[in-house]
């Protein structure tokens, strides 16, 4: 059989697999064998080394058996719902390769939005003195594509001056993120990888002076009723601590922004710029709004000290390509206007 014709074959297979799919129940017969060709040229570039082009040229050539049983094996795996990304061990990310494995989420492409969101807050501070201290987490790294993009799209300088970190409860997906950062970032790197809960990791870091504190987090936001009706490459796939955020699918975003506005208001410091950016679902916005509404006028905060009174917490949304709310900033500057 030619590799034209074998190919052909596991494309039509496949399709019948991608049809049972809730992720792609709209797709036209057309769409669905378009995707299962596109599949099927990721697997060869990445595992056989054959691009576009090779293929073409060898469309008349007798297939030999290493690429029947790669295809087969390719076969087998998605017809058990394995995403492409962990059959190829790499996932593309802000234009860069990235690691992945069932340990870490398969980076999506609407958390690069969130990326820009970071990216364009730190390079709008650029003007600020050279002995400002600004420190940067990435809390729920998983394969670190998130920090890895911010700091491969800020300038080298800039990035020196940012104290680097970034935490996940899974030791797998720190080491994961290690590897990805040691490969697009390289011997510059000054990322700090750390395995530990962000509930124990942000005490001791409001303990530093830091100037400037830039939160970033994509963390689970999935109900425990959204994660059973997802598409089976997620569930049972993935980590689904990654995945669900509890019940609802906001407990740990709340207690995120609970923890960290108690810190801060804790802080005997004149002067603290607090901005958390965060990867949210439509539907648990409004629980969010909420809840920020709520600490805006100070109904939340404990203890505050005599710089933080009301601890004012000032919030805004971002959409992603459909047009959902998607992203949210949140902005505890205790001094001054609200940017």
């Amino acid at each position: 059989m030619t590799y034209r014709q074998y190919i052909s074959q596991i494309a039509n297979q496949q399709v019948v697999a991608l049809r049972k799919d809730v992720q792609y129940q709209n797709y036209s017969a057309s769409q669905l064998l378009q995707l299962a060709y596109r599949e099927i040229a990721i697997l060869l570039d990445n595992k056989a080394h054959l691009s576009n082009l090779d293929i073409s040229l060898l469309g008349s050539q007798k297939i030999p058996k290493k690429h029947q049983k790669l295809l087969n094996n390719f076969l087998k795996k998605r017809q058990q719902s394995v995403p492409l990304s962990y059959i190829t061990g790499e996932n593309i990310f802000c234009d860069k390769k990235f690691k992945v494995n069932p340990a870490t989420l398969i980076p999506r492409p609407e958390t690069e939005k969130l990326v820009d969101l970071v990216t364009d807050y730190l390079q709008k501070k650029s003007d600020l003195p050279i002995e400002d201290k600004t420190c940067l987490v990435d809390i729920g790294t998983g394969s670190g594509c998130i920090i890895i993009s911010i700091i491969k799209k800020i300038s080298p300088e800039k990035a020196k001056r940012i104290d680097q970190c970034a935490i996940d409860i899974s030791q797998k997906a720190i080491t994961t993120a290690k590897t990805n950062a040691n490969q697009i970032i390289g011997k510059d790197c000054q990322i700090k990888f750390q395995k530990i809960s962000f509930q124990k990791f942000l005490p001791n870091l409001f303990k530093k002076n830091f100037d400037s504190y830039v939160l970033v987090a994509n963390l689970p936001y999935l109900s425990k009723e959204e994660y059973h009706a997802i598409s089976p490459e997620v569930r049972g796939q993935e980590p689904k601590k990654a995945l669900v955020g509890g019940r609802e699918g906001q407990e740990e975003i709340i207690q995120l922004i609970k923890q960290v506005s108690s810190l801060a208001s804790r802080k005997k410091r004149k002067k603290i710029s607090i901005q958390l950016f965060l990867e949210i679902s439509p539907t648990i916005y409004p629980t969010i709004k909420k809840y920020c509404k709520q600490y805006k006028y100070g109904q939340v905060a404990t203890r505050p000290n005599k710089y933080f009174a009301t601890c004012p917490l000032h919030s805004k949304t971002f959409r992603d390509l459909s047009g959902k709310i998607r992203f949210l900033k949140i902005n505890l500057n205790f001094i001054g206007s609200p940017e």
